[in-house]
């Protein structure tokens, strides 16, 4: 599914998603649970978490293996979409606009 498919707001729920995955596999050292996602992203059921995963692996953004628990890992692509996210926020800081 290319970007232009994608609405903007499916476009941030991803990032936020990636972010959220990225931050808790550096606290805890391993990745977040179906569910822990779901409610992070504020959904009620780890299907609607298991869909943004989904999404974020065919963008590239993260690697799992299916039907099995905390095996999801951000990829090389992943990690470059953090740093751009990152340095457009800071951007956008550094020139007294809002974050988002």
């Amino acid at each position: 599914m290319a970007d232009t498919d994608l609405t903007i707001r499916s476009v941030e729920t991803h990032r936020l998603a990636l972010r959220y995955v990225h931050t808790t596999i550096n606290r805890q050292g391993f990745p977040p649970t179906m569910r822990e996602i779901g409610n992070a992203l504020g959904y009620r059921s780890p299907s609607s978490a298991a869909k943004i995963v989904e999404g974020l692996v065919r963008r590239g953004w993260l690697s799992h293996v299916p039907n099995r628990p905390r095996t999801i890992i951000v990829t090389a692509e992943g990690a470059a979409e953090l740093t751009r996210d990152f340095e457009l926020v800071a951007a956008r800081e550094e020139n007294g606009v809002g974050a988002f």
